[in-house]
């Protein structure tokens, strides 16, 4: 619940509420365990930390490249993801979509 909260307020934080908030993810993700629970807090990571350094457009353009990704890795192949890399996508796709609230 607190990675929501903070992912919904990101974008329009201050750069430096934007640095406070990253730290408080960094120590929610040192203190987490289990692997799908670390996996989903890294994603939040990644999308802060990709904000912070290419701008508020960074969460837009990576869900447009993974869903591109996605499909034409669908279109190679010729049938759709397999269950574990359609979770991944999911919870990719997902955390992102907690930035645009």
């Amino acid at each position: 619940l607190a990675l929501r909260n903070i992912a919904a307020q990101f974008l329009n934080m201050e750069a430096a509420a934007q640095g406070d908030a990253f730290q408080k993810v960094e120590e929610i993700v040192k203190s987490a365990t289990a692997g799908d629970l670390k996996d989903h807090t890294d994603e939040y990571l990644v999308a802060m930390r990709g904000i912070m350094n290419q701008g508020k457009s960074f969460v837009k353009q990576s869900i447009i490249q993974a869903v591109g990704a996605v499909k034409g890795r669908e279109r190679t192949e010729k049938r759709k993801l397999p269950s574990g890399d359609r979770k991944q996508f999911d919870t990719h796709v997902g955390t992102l979509m907690q930035f645009l609230r």
